[in-house]
C-alpha cells in the first residue's frame, strides 16, 4: 500500500513539474511569415441533416504571391478529423448546400472566371455546371435540379469593338456604360440557362426562399450610388413560377443590405441601419426587421436594446424555426442571443446565452433543427477554434472542438490582453484593448504603440488579431504595450457615440487616444518618451492628425491616409458622400473648414518621423493622397520622411510579397526611431547567405577566440534563458571541455576525438565535443558546478524531445553535405563518399555554423547527437548528427560515440 501511495505521489509530481515546464517554456516571437501564414475562416455552412459543416478557409500560395481559398468539412455528429474537400492552385469559395444535403454547389476561379461546380458530398471529382463567359457572381440553389445565378450579359458589340481598337478610355461615371447585372436559371439536368430578369440595372444582391417560388432582389441603378447619398437601391419581389415582379421596401431611407427567408417561406428577415442622417446615407445603428410576404408589410423585431444588433463578420444572424441566432452590439464583446418566436402570441422571446463562449463569436451557423450550432471563438490572447454545439432556451451545451486554427502559432508568443476603459475629453467613456509586453514587469515602463483602426464607423473587437495590418503580438514580442482605441466614431456603442463626430472630424477622436495614453502613463506601464503611431486609412488619418496636433510621438507608420479634404472631395470614389457627412457639407461651401481640417496645411508643425505607404491604385483614400503628404514634408525638410508605393495595388493590399514588405517597412521604421535598433540594410547582402548568417550571431568569445564566457578563470559554455532554467546555446565546445580534461588526468581519453597530449588540434577549439560516454559528460558538469559555484545538468529527456518539435531549418546532417534531402537507399550510394571525407577533412562543423535551431540555442538536431538523462537516472542520446539523414521517416538510431556530444543546462533560483 505504502509503494503504490508512493508511486502516485511521484507520478503526481512529475505531471506538476511538466506543467511549470510547459507554462515556463520560453516562447518564439512571431515572425512575419507567421502572420502571413494565419489561417482566414469564413462563411460555415450545416448541412440540411446537420451531420456536417462546411466552410472557406485561406492560406497562402507564396509562388502565386496570393492567398488561394479552398473548402473544408467537419463532422458534426462523428469524431472523425475534418477533411479538405478542394485542392490545387484555383481558389473555391461560396459553398451552399443542395436542399436535400447530398451535394455541395461551390464557386471556382479554376476557368479563370468565376463558375459553379457541384461535388456530391459522398465522394467525387467536382463537376464544372456553368460556362458563363462573364463569370457567376452570386448563386442560390432552388431546388435540387436547379441554381439561380447573377451575372452579367455577355460582352456588348461596341466593347468588343472597343477590344479590337485598343481603345482602354474610360468615361467617368458612363451611365451607358453601366451594364446590367441580372438573373439566370440553370437546368443541373440539361444544363439550359433561362435569363430571370430583364432589368436595364445591377442586381447587387438577392435571396431565395426555401421554397423555390420566390426571389427578393436589391438593385443599384447608377454609378453614381457610392459618390452620393441622394441614391438608394431599389427591391424587388420575383414570383419564380410566372416572372411577375412587384416592388417592395419603398419607404423613404429604407435600405436593408442583407436579408435572409423564414425557414417556411412566409417571411423575410434583414437587417436596416437607422439614424439621424438619413439623408445622407449615413452608418447608423444596425436593428432586425421582419418582412410578412402576405401582408406586405415589415416591422421591427424588439430586442430592448438601444446599441442594436452586433456585427459578426458579415453573417449578423441564422433564421430557422422561429428561431433568430444574433448578438448584442456592445463595444468590444457582443454577447449572443437567441430570439424565439412563440407559437401561441407570434410574439419574440429573448434569451441571453449562457455560456463562457457566448461572448466572442466570431462567426456562427445555425442548423435547420433550430438547435445545431457551429461558431468559431477566440479572444484577443486565444487562437481561433471552430466548435459546435446545441442550443437549448438560453443554453449552449454539448459544446466540442471540431478544428483549432493557426497550429503554427502554438509554440509562438502570444500577448496576454486587458480590456481597459478611461476617461476622455468631456467626461466620455472610451473602451480599449492593451496587449503586454513580453517580458513584463510590475513597475517598470514601457514603450508604447497605438495601432489605430480604420473607419471610422468600425471597431477593434475582443477577437484573435494577426494580420498584415495589425500584428499586436509580433509588436508586444518586442517588449512594448500595443493599444487598440474604439474612438468616438467607431461602431457597436450605440447611435450618439457613432454620430458623435459628424461635422466635428479629428475633435473627439484624438482627445479619446492622447487621454487613453495619458491613462496608461498616470497607471505607471508606459514611458512616456516612448510613444509610436501605426494605422491604416482612419487610422492613419487620425495618426497624420495626432502628430500634428503634438510632438510627443517618437514615430509614426501611415498607410493609406488623406492629408488634404479638399483634392479628396474629387478625387475619392465616394468623397462627396463621406466628406458631406464627416466635415459638413461640400468644400466649395465650408472651404474654410475643408482647410481647417485638412493637415496639410499644419504639416510644418510636425516632429515625427513618417513612414508613408500607398498602393497605387487606391480609390478610397487616393493615392494622391500619399504624394502630397511625402513631398510636403520632404520640400519643408524637418524630419525623416519615406513613402513607399505599392503597384497595382487598391485600398487593400492583395499581393503576400507587398504585405510582407509593408510589414518589414513599419518594423525598421520602428526599430529606428523607438526602439533604437536600427538594421541597416545592404543590397548586396543575400539574406541566408553564409555572410548574412555570420554577421547576425551574437556570440560570446574570449581574447582567445574561444566561444563562452569566463566564469572564475574558466571558460564556461554561454546559456540562454527557456523559462526557470538556462540552456546552453551550443553542444560543449572543444576548448570548454580541454580545461576538464586538464585537471582530471584520471579521466579515459581514448574515445575523445582529436585529444592527443598536446591537446586538440589548433583551429578546432569551436568544435563540439564528441566520442563522450555519459559517466563523463555527467562528471563534466558536477566539475563546472564545483568551479562556478552555479548547478549545472544534462537536459532531461523530455526536455529534448520538446526542443526537437520546435526545430526548424537544415542543420548539420548527411543531407548538408550531399546537398539535398537523402533518401536512405541515396545515402547507402553515397556512403564510400562520406568515408573519404571522414578521413580528410570529417563531417564535424564548427558549432553555430547553421541557423539557430529554435530561438536562441545551437544545433540541437544535427552536428552531433546528445546525451539526455532518462527519468530513471539512465543516459539516452537524442538529435540528429552529421551520421544521420533528415527524413522524419527513417526510425532514429543513436550514432557510434565519435559523433556523440552533450550540452548543459544551468538550473536558476
Amino acid at each position: 500500500m505504502f509503494k503504490r501511495l508512493l508511486k502516485i505521489i511521484l507520478s503526481l509530481n512529475l505531471i506538476v513539474i511538466s506543467f511549470i515546464f510547459f507554462v515556463f517554456a520560453e516562447k518564439q516571437i512571431i515572425t512575419i511569415d507567421d502572420i502571413l501564414k494565419v489561417d482566414r475562416v469564413s462563411d460555415l455552412q450545416i448541412s440540411p441533416d446537420c451531420k456536417y459543416v462546411v466552410w472557406v478557409q485561406s492560406k497562402p500560395d507564396f509562388k502565386k504571391d496570393k492567398r488561394i481559398n479552398h473548402l473544408w468539412m467537419a463532422f458534426l455528429k462523428e469524431k472523425i478529423e475534418p477533411i479538405q474537400l478542394t485542392r490545387g492552385e484555383n481558389s473555391n469559395w461560396s459553398p451552399r448546400w443542395s436542399p436535400d444535403g447530398k451535394r455541395l454547389a461551390f464557386l471556382s476561379d479554376r476557368k479563370k472566371k468565376s463558375q459553379i461546380f457541384i461535388m456530391p458530398i459522398l465522394g467525387g471529382e467536382p463537376e464544372q455546371v456553368t460556362d458563363v463567359k462573364m463569370g457567376i457572381i452570386r448563386f442560390a440553389w432552388r431546388n435540387n435540379h436547379s441554381i439561380i445565378f447573377s451575372a452579367r450579359e455577355n460582352e456588348y458589340f461596341y466593347e468588343k469593338k472597343a477590344k479590337e481598337r485598343k481603345d482602354d478610355a474610360k468615361v467617368i461615371d458612363d451611365i451607358e456604360a453601366f451594364y446590367p447585372i441580372r438573373l439566370f436559371e440553370i437546368n443541373l439536368k440539361d444544363k439550359k440557362i433561362i435569363r430571370i430578369t430583364k432589368n436595364k440595372d445591377r442586381i447587387q444582391n438577392f435571396a431565395i426562399s426555401p421554397n423555390g417560388n420566390w426571389a427578393i432582389t436589391m438593385h443599384i441603378d447608377t454609378p453614381l450610388y457610392e459618390v452620393e447619398a441622394k441614391h438608394r437601391p431599389k427591391y424587388f419581389l420575383i414570383n419564380l413560377n410566372d416572372y411577375t415582379v412587384k416592388e417592395i421596401w419603398k419607404e423613404k431611407y429604407f435600405s436593408p443590405t442583407r436579408f435572409q427567408w423564414s425557414y417556411d417561406s412566409r417571411k423575410v428577415f434583414l437587417i436596416e441601419e437607422k439614424s439621424n442622417y438619413e439623408e445622407k446615407r449615413a452608418p447608423g445603428i444596425p436593428f432586425l426587421y421582419e418582412y410578412n410576404l402576405e401582408k406586405n408589410k415589415c416591422q421591427l423585431i424588439p430586442i430592448n436594446w438601444e446599441k442594436g444588433i452586433g456585427e459578426i463578420y458579415g453573417r449578423i444572424f441564422d433564421a430557422e424555426k422561429n428561431k433568430i441566432v444574433t448578438s448584442l452590439a456592445n463595444g468590444v464583446i457582443n454577447p449572443l442571443i437567441v430570439l424565439e418566436r412563440s407559437q401561441k402570441s407570434d410574439k419574440w422571446r429573448i434569451f441571453k446565452i449562457n455560456h463562457k463562449m457566448a461572448a466572442n463569436i466570431s462567426n456562427h451557423d445555425l442548423g435547420k433543427d433550430g438547435k445545431t450550432f457551429v461558431f468559431i471563438h477566440s479572444t484577443s490572447s486565444t487562437l481561433p477554434a471552430l466548435y459546435c454545439g446545441e442550443l437549448s432556451k438560453n443554453k449552449l451545451i454539448n459544446v466540442r472542438k471540431l478544428v483549432q486554427f493557426n497550429k503554427h502559432l502554438k509554440n509562438k508568443f502570444i500577448a496576454k490582453s486587458e480590456i481597459i476603459r478611461w476617461k476622455s475629453k468631456n467626461g466620455r467613456e472610451i473602451e480599449g484593448i492593451l496587449y503586454y509586453p513580453k517580458d513584463y514587469e510590475k513597475g517598470k515602463r514601457y514603450p508604447l504603440i497605438v495601432s489605430i483602426h480604420g473607419g471610422p464607423s468600425a471597431y477593434d473587437p475582443d477577437w484573435f488579431t494577426l494580420s498584415w495590418g495589425d500584428y499586436p503580438h509580433l509588436l508586444a514580442g518586442k517588449n512594448c504595450f500595443v493599444l487598440f482605441v474604439n474612438y468616438s466614431g467607431s461602431s457597436n456603442y450605440g447611435l450618439e457615440f457613432l454620430e458623435s463626430i459628424f461635422g466635428k472630424y479629428y475633435e473627439l477622436e484624438i482627445p479619446d487616444i492622447l487621454s487613453g495614453i495619458d491613462y496608461l502613463i498616470d497607471k505607471g506601464l508606459v514611458d512616456p518618451d516612448k510613444l509610436g503611431l501605426m494605422g491604416w486609412s482612419n487610422g492613419a488619418i487620425l495618426s497624420i492628425g495626432l502628430v500634428v496636433e503634438t510632438d510627443r510621438f517618437k514615430v509614426a507608420c501611415c498607410g493609406a491616409g488623406d492629408v488634404n479634404w479638399i483634392s479628396d472631395y474629387g478625387n475619392c470614389r465616394f468623397g462627396p458622400q463621406f466628406d458631406n457627412l464627416y466635415l459638413g457639407g461640400p468644400f466649395r461651401e465650408k472651404l474654410d473648414v475643408y482647410i481647417k481640417k485638412s493637415p496639410i496645411f499644419r504639416l510644418d508643425r510636425v516632429k515625427t518621423p513618417t513612414l508613408i505607404l500607398f498602393g497605387d491604385k487606391d480609390t478610397n483614400v487616393p493615392t494622391e493622397q500619399g504624394f502630397e503628404h511625402y513631398r510636403t514634408l520632404q520640400q519643408i525638410g524637418k524630419v525623416p520622411v519615406r513613402f513607399v508605393l505599392f503597384p497595382g495595388e487598391p485600398h487593400g493590399f492583395r499581393r503576400i510579397s507587398h504585405q510582407r514588405r509593408k510589414i518589414e517597412e513599419e518594423l525598421a521604421w520602428f526599430d529606428k526611431y523607438l526602439f533604437g535598433k536600427e538594421e541597416k540594410k545592404n543590397k548586396a547582402l543575400k539574406k541566408g547567405s553564409p555572410l548574412d548568417i555570420a554577421l547576425k550571431k551574437d556570440f560570446k568569445y574570449d581574447e582567445e577566440g574561444n566561444l563562452g564566457i569566463i566564469i572564475n578563470g574558466i571558460l564556461v559554455p554561454e546559456t540562454v534563458r527557456i523559462g526557470k532554467i538556462e540552456v546552453g546555446r551550443f553542444e560543449v565546445t572543444r576548448a570548454q571541455f580541454a580545461q576538464f580534461l586538464r585537471e582530471n588526468k584520471d579521466i579515459n581519453t581514448s574515445s575523445i576525438v582529436g585529444w592527443t597530449e598536446k591537446g586538440f588540434k589548433p583551429g578546432t577549439q569551436n568544435y563540439p565535443v564528441s566520442g563522450i560516454d555519459f559517466e563523463i559528460a555527467i562528471k563534466y558538469c558536477k566539475w563546472l558546478s564545483e568551479k562556478t559555484g552555479e548547478k549545472y545538468r544534462l537536459p532531461k529527456e523530455k526536455e529534448m524531445k520538446e526542443w526537437l518539435e520546435k526545430c526548424t531549418g537544415n542543420e548539420n546532417t548527411l543531407c548538408y553535405w550531399a546537398g539535398y534531402n537523402l533518401s536512405p537507399d541515396e545515402a547507402d550510394m553515397l556512403e564510400e563518399k562520406f568515408q573519404e571525407l571522414e578521413k580528410t577533412q570529417g563531417l564535424i562543423l564548427p558549432v553555430g555554423y547553421f541557423n539557430a535551431s529554435f530561438g536562441k540555442i545551437y544545433d540541437l538536431n544535427g552536428n552531433v547527437s546528445e546525451w539526455c538523462v532518462k527519468e530513471n537516472g539512465e543516459g539516452i542520446i537524442l538529435g540528429l548528427s552529421a551520421r544521420h539523414i533528415c527524413d522524419k521517416k527513417e526510425p532514429y538510431r543513436s550514432p557510434s560515440l565519435e559523433y556523440v556530444g552533450f550540452r548543459i543546462l544551468k538550473e536558476t533560483k
